[in-house]
């Protein structure tokens, strides 16, 4: 129940302007602008890395986001990212953002990961995951490139 109040929020949000920052909501990690971010100087990691752990993270509130995602890689894999760095850095995929430190101040690939994992627990393929990232970002449309 706590979940689906917090997806509720996060879409909510969402429906605004994704610049717009969401309100904190316990238990989720706070919600960062993505577009005012730099292009990060790490270098695009091999398709078969691992997530990062908490360890190697300096935002502890992403490390349960982190987490879930280390267990939907095959998932994550499969979806575009709305918070452009496909497009700015060369990004494959959502997962490659849990690959490296980029998602841990992205409130939009937090967010997108949050809804995968949630999608996965309650037995939903991985189009519907793919279908609600690309209503919260992207006003239903599919998403302007697919990773291969």
């Amino acid at each position: 129940m706590k979940r689906v109040l917090i997806l509720l929020v996060l879409i909510a949000a969402a429906c605004r302007k994704h610049e717009t920052a969401v309100p904190e909501v316990i238990g989720t990690p706070p919600a960062m602008p993505a577009m005012q971010m730099s292009p990060s100087t790490q270098p695009v990691p091999d398709r078969n890395a691992p997530v990062l752990t908490a360890a190697q993270l300096t935002n502890p509130a992403a490390a349960t986001v982190y987490a879930e995602a280390a267990q939907i890689t095959d998932r994550l894999a499969k979806m575009y990212c709305y918070c452009q760095c496909h497009e700015q850095e060369g990004h494959v995929s959502l997962l490659t953002c849990f690959q490296t430190n980029h998602a841990e101040e992205c409130g939009i690939c937090l967010r997108e990961a949050a809804q995968a994992y949630q999608d996965f627990k309650d037995g939903k393929p991985v189009h519907a995951s793919q279908h609600a990232a690309d209503v919260a970002f992207h006003r239903g449309s599919p998403p302007p490139s697919l990773p291969e």
